[in-house]
């Protein structure tokens, strides 16, 4: 039986599973966003536009992913 949540590592990576019957694709890709924005926060690549930069990058990501969301309704 397949676990909902799978962690693995090895030398150099952690290996997330997921479940598709735990987690929606909208809430995955806003959790891989959060993971990147601590990467950058920890490597002190932010500065004080981050919010700034950060609503220009939603906008555009979902100008170019709009019809797939409303084609699929998800």
């Amino acid at each position: 039986m397949q676990q909902a949540i799978n962690i693995e590592t090895n030398s150099e990576n952690f290996v997330i599973s997921i479940s598709r019957n735990v987690i929606d694709q909208a809430t995955l890709f806003r959790l891989v966003a959060r993971l990147r924005l601590e990467f950058l926060l920890n490597k002190g690549a932010i500065d004080e536009n981050i919010e700034t930069v950060s609503e220009e990058i939603k906008t555009d990501w979902w100008q170019r992913n709009e019809e797939f969301y409303k084609k699929y309704d998800v």
